[in-house]
């Protein structure tokens, strides 16, 4: 029966496979038995800097915040509803509850510069998705 465990791994980096800069790997053993499981390449400084540089912004490829985001989505971000009162626009009705979209909430609330306000919640969502 074949084993489970490839016998080598590699970093991935960029979209590929490769091998350790350095050429350095690790074997790592079965901790059930100690005997020998699989051969690692060990990531150093020059692979980090190498996939750090590939690595895609913050939120690439994410469908960012829209007029047609439901409101609910965005209230769970962390900050939003302290934005939302900073600028001024209540999320919530008189009932407590809250309108589907920003779009509508915007225009419900008659806010002079909705992308603007859109914008500020797009930078908010991605200084909380950077660290």
């Amino acid at each position: 029966m074949k084993s489970p465990v490839d016998s080598h791994y590699n970093l991935f980096i960029d979209g590929e496979w490769v091998k350790a800069a350095s050429g350095k790997t690790t074997v790592t053993k079965n901790p059930s038995n100690g005997e020998d499981l699989a051969v690692c390449e060990d990531a150093g400084p020059e692979d980090v800097d190498k996939a750090v540089k590939a690595a895609p912004p913050p939120c690439a490829g994410e469908l960012m915040i829209t007029k047609d985001t439901l409101v609910e989505e965005v209230l769970d971000m962390p900050g939003a509803i302290s934005y939302c009162i900073k600028k001024g626009v209540s999320p919530f009705t008189c009932s407590g509850d809250y309108p589907r979209s920003i779009g509508f909430l915007l225009e419900a609330r008659k806010v002079e510069d909705p992308d603007g306000f859109i914008a500020g919640l797009n930078e908010l969502a991605r200084r909380r998705q950077s660290f």
